[in-house]
């Protein structure tokens, strides 16, 4: 098992387990076109793109025998009303494939520790309320909903909730 910090050479594995995520996430809760309009040469370039500007902390769990299943985004909280001790989740796949094998409490368990050492003292995330997969893997790791925020946005015409849950680390 090896978690590390993701090279321009992992961008078409990160795009093939974001797509795949999406589609195995997402199925009944965004329009199907939006899913079956995702690409991975495009979210390929999106990835390289992120990787090589370096601004963000891209974090992959590539298994020995397995490659790239899974990775994760994060770093200081996009919020500037947010104190500099507050980390952000920004996103958190694992190929569907590798669902409930562990690999996803191994990353989580990573970057907690990761921004723990870097003195971070709280992370939050937001996730789709109808992802009931991620929201019950976050409440399992120990998160918290904060019930006093939630977004809604539009995809495709449809409206879709997401919801904040936090640690304090």
């Amino acid at each position: 098992m090896t978690i590390r910090i993701a090279g321009i050479k992992d961008a078409v594995h990160i795009a093939e387990i974001h797509v795949k995520s999406w589609r195995a996430a997402y199925t009944n809760i965004m329009p199907q076109n939006i899913l079956d309009s995702l690409s991975v040469p495009e979210k390929t370039a999106m990835w390289t793109k992120i990787i090589e500007e370096n601004n963000k902390k891209l974090m992959v769990y590539d298994e020995a025998l397995k490659g790239i299943v899974g990775w994760v985004v994060y770093g200081p909280s996009r919020n500037i009303h947010d104190e500099e001790t507050v980390a952000e989740i920004e996103a958190f796949y694992i190929d569907p494939s590798h669902f409930r094998c562990g690999y996803g409490k191994n990353l989580y368990k990573k970057v907690i520790t990761e921004l723990k050492d870097a003195g971070y003292t709280k992370v939050y995330l937001w996730a789709l309320s109808a992802n009931l997969n991620a929201t019950a893997f976050y409440k399992k790791m120990g998160m918290i909903q904060n019930t006093q925020e939630i977004k809604y946005f539009k995809i495709g015409g449809e409206s879709l909730e997401e919801v904040m849950y936090y640690l304090e680390i």
